[in-house]
């Protein structure tokens, strides 16, 4: 069941974002050659981080890659063979993940501030509720809302996920308590990467229509 949803879930996000770039050939390639240039700077993200320089965006850039890291070693042996993480894909699972937990609980406090609600973010939920979207400035005001409530989500959602695998390590639960916190794993893993991949969909937008404006 769970490879199923999973399945759907992702099909879905990314053919979205497809759908929305099929008419946008030059945000399409925008979009790439950002994205190029962010792997290309994780090596150096990661000198500035052992060096103790630009700790917000460096600890950004490795925190993702270790997130998609994750994702690639608890997703792909269920996605594409039907089977339960194991052998070296556990090991580097597990060794990367306590990592990204302390680099999330970092973002988490760097970031926070950055993300609260402002004035403009609740007039502009507030049309949204109404539908009575008539502001010139309704799309940058909408981009700013949506990051920011697709950052609050993520932490709310990474709470479950690493707290279920603590609570696996101790014998306070049987065979079906196991078996649910594995699922709470689960299903919170999934939906905090759909999350993720709407959140940097949102930042590349941005990134995308900054780099048109200033053309």
């Amino acid at each position: 069941m769970f490879r199923i949803i999973s399945i759907a879930g992702f099909v879905v996000a990314f053919a979205s974002i497809a759908w929305a770039y099929r008419d946008r050939a030059e945000e399409r390639s925008a979009m790439f050659a950002w994205w190029k240039e962010q792997f290309k700077t994780v090596r150096e993200a990661l000198r500035k981080l052992l060096a103790l320089r630009d700790l917000k965006s460096s600890i950004y850039r490795v925190s993702l890659l270790l997130f998609i890291i994750l994702a690639l070693t608890g997703f792909a042996p269920v996605l594409l063979f039907g089977w339960h993480m194991s052998g070296v894909l556990m090991m580097l699972h597990v060794t990367v993940a306590p990592i990204f937990a302390v680099g999330a609980v970092a973002l988490t406090l760097m970031y926070a501030q950055r993300q609260t609600f402002n004035q403009t973010d609740w007039d502009y939920f507030r049309q949204l509720v109404r539908r009575k979207l008539n502001n010139k400035n309704i799309f940058a005001a909408g981009l700013a809302f949506w990051k920011k409530a697709s950052f609050w989500l993520m932490l709310l959602l990474t709470v479950p996920m690493i707290l279920s695998v603590v609570l696996m390590m101790y014998p306070w639960f049987g065979a079906e308590g196991q078996h649910a916190l594995l699922q709470w794993h689960r299903y919170s893993a999934f939906l905090l990467t759909l999350v993720l991949i709407l959140h940097l969909y949102l930042i590349t937008l941005e990134h995308s229509r900054a780099g048109r404006s200033n053309t």
